[in-house]
């Protein structure tokens, strides 16, 4: 079994944020997803743990925010299912 990869089905995540993009499902992420998205915006080097090595499955958040659109500041409206 890759320790990496979990057995189980990951929750959902939910992030809040004015440059969050909207109704994104995508690949999976982990803790270490967010060490790669604070250093790839920051633009610090990674160290050498084995998590941060290229070839690590989690992704890094990027493509669950946009910075190139403006943010978007009013309340979002909800509707409960």
């Amino acid at each position: 079994m890759n320790p990496v990869i979990p057995a189980e089905p990951a929750p959902a995540v939910t992030f809040v944020s004015p440059y969050a993009r909207k109704q994104v499902v995508s690949r999976m992420y982990s803790h270490v997803s967010v060490v790669k998205f604070c250093l790839r915006l920051f633009g610090l080097p990674a160290w050498g743990a084995p998590a941060l090595q290229a070839g690590d499955p989690s992704g890094d958040l990027w493509e669950c925010f946009d910075f190139q659109a403006p943010p978007r500041l009013t309340v979002p409206g909800f509707v409960p299912a």
